[in-house]
């Protein structure tokens, strides 16, 4: 995960006015440089070398341009040129920004800010700095996940989103893809290159490697809204490369940095709902009485409902080496309906009947009868909430 300008202009955003530019915020920021007198005409041909690099933010206060604000332009051109991410303006002697400077900026996507207020250069260096470092490494976004997914305040859900992506506003949406055997660091690397190359990458789209699969956190703030569809298309075709086999967990759409943390919530419980049912995907809005359940499953009045239905099952089971709770789950699973559960179990649609019926033996519970199938699938459905809650935790 990388920091980008787009994160430096949220961090400081009451203190930045942004005047050219606004194509290149997704550019990548790698360290923080000072332009001095570097560039001051008569003293730059004596340096053997200039400290401006690829990937570097530039802060400046063009005392050196106080007598020829065309200076300006010359250095974004030097800036541009050297491959910087964007440059700073702290304009201390409220020099006139050349038209031609903004122009030029804006063709070639380079972001240049003024600043307002009180923001020290020394200040920028170390809080960029740290952000760089700690966004570069895996570790800290394992536990800056763990964190935001244990956070019970709203505030601190917020804080720790936009630790993790600055730039992260409006509508947002999660999807989660676990990896079928240990995804290494060379793996990443490389679906982190495609999505670099792919239209999902933006200053408010992020992913991540956590819990050993890929994590894709996009949102959108502008140009309508979010589409999770072209968003789950493009991370198979772009990212995951069509791989059959992959899981795809992917979540409701939410709203802001507050409601990241449900997002990302819910697209691990999709991929952990997929694997169990052996399907490529699964999506939470399609999940129906699910939804309600999964917040809750946990609770003592769920586990003492459903115990109190399918402990009896269970223990016939036990006694008889049989699986009436397994296909009382499937037939539950695929809609109550018999040929699609005996299909999915390789049985005879006669065989999940009898096994019906000795669901009936056990609890008293018919599945002929509505208002008896609905508690018994009501109690499948907490039982399976909860599997999923333990696995995901």
């Amino acid at each position: 995960m990388y920091y980008t300008v787009s994160d430096f202009s949220n961090a400081f955003e009451s203190n930045l006015t942004l005047i050219a530019g606004s194509g290149g915020m997704a550019r990548t920021v790698r360290e923080v440089g000072i332009l001095d007198y570097e560039l001051m005409p008569g003293i730059k041909t004596t340096y053997q070398r200039v400290n401006f690099y690829e990937n570097q933010l530039v802060l400046t206060t063009f005392l050196y341009a106080k007598d020829n604000p065309y200076l300006i332009l010359d250095a974004i051109k030097y800036l541009v040129a050297q491959g910087t991410s964007g440059l700073v303006i702290k304009n201390v002697l409220h020099l006139a920004i050349p038209e031609a400077a903004i122009r030029y900026a804006n063709a070639r996507n380079f972001p240049v800010f003024t600043t307002h207020g009180e923001l020290m250069f020394d200040n920028v260096i170390m809080d960029v700095g740290n952000a760089v470092k700690r966004m570069g490494t895996t570790a800290f976004v394992q536990q800056q996940i763990d964190a935001l997914l244990q956070a019970q305040e709203e505030s601190e859900q917020k804080h720790l989103t936009l630790q993790l992506n600055p730039s992260l506003r409006g509508e947002v949406a999660a999807l989660y893809s676990p990896a079928e055997d240990e995804l290494i660091a060379d793996q990443f690397a490389r679906y982190q290159s495609r999505f670099e190359r792919s239209k999902l990458f933006g200053p408010g789209s992020s992913l991540l490697c956590y819990r050993n699969g890929l994590l894709l956190i996009v949102s959108r703030d502008e140009e309508g809204p979010l589409d999770i569809d072209r968003s789950h298309a493009m991370l198979r075709a772009d990212i995951l490369n069509l791989e059959e086999s992959t899981i795809v967990g992917i979540s409701s759409i939410h709203f802001g940095p507050a409601e990241t943390a449900a997002a990302i919530t819910e697209a691990l419980q999709c991929a952990c709902i997929a694997r169990l049912r052996e399907v490529p995907e699964v999506r939470y809005d399609s999940l129906g009485p699910l939804q309600a359940l999964l917040p809750h499953a946990q609770s003592p009045q769920m586990n003492r409902y459903a115990e109190r239905i399918l402990n009896p099952i269970r223990e016939f089971d036990a006694e008889n080496n049989g699986q009436i709770m397994v296909t009382l789950q499937s037939y539950c699973d695929h809609g109550q309906n018999i040929a699609q559960a005996a299909e999915a179990l390789g049985q005879h649609p006669n065989t999940i009947r009898y096994r019906l019926e000795k669901v009936y033996a056990e609890t008293g519970l018919s599945y002929k009868n509505p208002a008896d199938m609905q508690q018994l699938a009501l109690a499948c459905n907490i039982e399976f909430c909860r599997r999923v809650g333990q696995e995901v935790g």
